[in-house]
């Protein structure tokens, strides 16, 4: 059966210049996301397939749902509930995005679809992907202003993991411009988790005199060729970035970090009727982690395209946000026809650290039974005239 596609938004439609975003049921995927440039043109600043029957084949998550659990789990298993479980090993010996069988490959039900939001529904049964518990999903994709929202809420009937992400791959240039190197990244924490030989996080580590010193914005490229010249051992091992930046551990707020903060759409509070962080938007009871009304969202994460003054601002109410500039994409065929390779685009993942399920220093992505999880991500996009830095010239494909 070929994959829906539904669009939410008004962009290109006549109306004044806006955001519009395309969706398939097939993975409850992202096909596109266009906002208009500094001269007002419409731009598609995501990565994609040719069409959506190509997603059938894609191993690079192009615009997905990740779940149940998001990124790696080292040697593929994890104790719940005093119980140990064997997850499946699709990555030498780890667990990698819950794969083979993800979420990303699954048919989804649309429940709901307006002009402006469609809502996506999921069922993951006991013992799918080796998790306990039935897990009940919905993912709602809404547009309003110049902002995307995605929020994505479950229940599971046995205590389990709970770490979804959306996996879209952003290159605000526009999605066959080439590479993403002359673009500005900004990450608003001190810290990291370098990793080991497997990709498995080590404990954090300060930013600062490094190449993941993203604190003040920085043109990936610049960043990227500062890593190689020190020969660190990090940006070889990755070819580039594949480590998660981190906000919130076992502890707490990190105080070097950005914090929650109030969340807000179009000047609503998050206790308003029909906000996405309203206590009732979902009809589900508040998690632990997560109170009912939301300690709103914080701000991950600034990327900015000299060539299209597209800037995109990424909050969330994750604990990290796992940036990937793609190393390990090649030749992977595209929506306008052009090829995709390493740095085409990049991945900023919000959830839990890799592997937090095993590591108790970590904020945990286990999910009590008869507990709620809620993860809501925004993308805010803005038009900028110029830069913080002089525009490095894009290095071709």
């Amino acid at each position: 059966m070929t994959p829906m596609t539904m669009r939410i938004g008004n962009a290109g439609d006549g109306a004044e210049p806006g955001i519009s975003a395309q969706v398939t049921d097939y993975g409850a995927r992202l096909m596109s996301v266009v906002v208009p440039d500094r001269d007002g043109n419409p731009t598609n600043v995501l990565l994609g397939p040719p069409s959506a029957g190509d997603y059938e084949h894609d191993d690079c998550y192009l615009g997905a749902i990740i779940g149940r659990n998001a990124n790696r789990i080292a040697g593929a298993r994890c104790a719940i509930g005093g119980k140990t479980y064997q997850l499946s090993a699709n990555e030498g010996t780890n667990s990698s995005h819950s794969g083979p069988d993800g979420y990303e490959h699954r048919r989804w039900t649309v429940i709901e679809h307006g002009r402006d939001s469609m809502t996506l529904a999921l069922t993951s049964p006991d013992g799918d992907q080796g998790f306990p518990g039935t897990m009940d999903i919905r993912a709602r994709y809404g547009v309003a202003g110049n902002a995307l929202d995605l929020v994505i809420d479950a229940d599971c009937d046995r205590t389990t993991i709970a770490n979804m992400t959306n996996h879209a791959y952003w290159n605000l240039s526009g999605e066959g411009s080439g590479n993403m190197l002359d673009q500005e990244l900004q990450i608003f924490t001190d810290r990291f988790c370098p990793t080991d030989e497997r990709f498995i996080p080590l404990p954090h580590a300060p930013v600062e005199g490094t190449a993941m010193d993203f604190r003040t914005p920085r043109v990936i490229g610049e960043a990227l060729r500062s890593g190689l010249d020190a020969s660190d051992a990090q940006i070889l091992a990755a070819r580039g970035y594949n480590h998660a930046f981190v906000f919130e551990d076992a502890a707490g707020q990190l105080p070097g970090a950005a914090a929650l903060e109030p969340s807000r759409l179009d000047g609503s509070k998050p206790d308003e009727p029909g906000h996405p962080d309203a206590p009732d938007a979902s009809g589900a009871s508040g998690s632990p982690r997560k109170p009912a009304n939301g300690n709103g969202l914080r701000k991950l994460a600034s990327a900015y395209s000299p060539r299209t003054g597209i800037r995109m601002t990424q909050y969330a109410d994750a604990p990290a946000v796992l940036f990937y500039s793609a190393g390990f994409m090649d030749d992977v065929p595209g929506t306008s026809g052009h090829t995709y390779g390493p740095s085409a685009g990049y991945a900023l993942e919000p959830g839990f650290v890799p592997n937090s399920i095993n590591d108790p220093s970590e904020l945990s992505p286990k999910l009590p039974a008869g507990q709620h999880y809620r993860l809501h991500i925004r993308w805010e996009f803005t038009v900028n005239d110029r830069s913080t830095h002089q525009p490095t010239p894009a290095v071709k494909d």
